[in-house]
């Protein structure tokens, strides 16, 4: 089944849309020091926008667009730009402990390294990092991702593109306030991309289950391709939804 693409109803007056807090199964990895998850991959059941730390609800997104369309709206820890998500995106998070922050290009290099790497052994090509921490096809974006760094505790989360339609990200979005240099003023819609688009046809699950191999940290146990459930050992966990 195609995923659903949205129609814009613009012109009607703005709607109270309330900013919740950050409720989503990555919340732990946060400021927890009990959970024994080193990397997770999920799936979310509905769309939701999620506002980076600093970000302006006006500058964001459209209200009126997000309330009659039913979608949640919450506000993340970390900073970055505000991102959709919805079924067709994979959520990403890994942590790494006893981290002195330094640069944090490095942190996003390497674990952007390691979402490359997986996406490669699903077959997908020409990949490369492109602004502080995007990934990309070409020039166009399929991965965004941000830091969290708390009492030497770090975690990576991003969201991947497998195929939301890219009318809905202009639809809901507004243009950022900020964008990095390549993106050279394009709308969502020029600027993003999918799997799907870019013919990848790998089955979610499967690139979650890849995404959770490259994750986990070195010397952790492998995830085990013959579990039988979505949760797998200490070392990671996929959620399904």
């Amino acid at each position: 089944m195609s995923p659903a693409v949205l129609t814009p109803t613009r012109g009607t007056s703005a709607l109270n849309c309330p900013v919740l807090p950050y409720s989503l199964p990555d919340l732990a990895f946060f400021h927890s020091r009990e959970t024994e998850l080193d990397a997770m991959c999920w799936v979310p059941d509905r769309r939701i926008i999620v506002l980076g730390r600093g970000s302006q609800p006006e500058q964001a997104f459209f209200p009126e667009e997000a309330v009659r369309r039913n979608v949640l709206v919450m506000r993340r820890p970390s900073g970055g730009e505000t991102v959709l998500l919805s079924p067709d995106t994979i959520l990403i998070a890994a942590v790494r402990t006893g981290i002195k922050l330094q640069s944090p290009h490095r942190f996003f290099a390497e674990f952007n390294q390691r979402v490359i790497s997986a996406l490669r052994s699903c077959g997908v090509e020409e990949l490369n990092q492109n602004g502080t921490s995007d990934i990309c096809i070409g020039g166009k974006k399929i991965l965004g991702s941000s830091i969290y760094w708390h009492r030497n505790r770090l975690l990576y989360h991003a969201v991947l593109n497998v195929g939301e339609p890219l009318e809905n990200i202009d639809i809901l979005l507004k243009h950022p306030p900020r964008e990095p240099e390549y993106r050279k003023g394009r709308s969502h819609s020029d600027f993003v991309t999918s799997l799907r688009l870019e013919g990848c046809r790998t089955s979610m699950g499967i690139l979650q289950k890849s995404l959770i191999s490259e994750l986990i940290s070195p010397g952790q146990p492998q995830w085990s391709s013959h579990a039988s459930t979505p949760a797998t050992n200490n070392a990671g966990i996929i959620l399904s939804t």
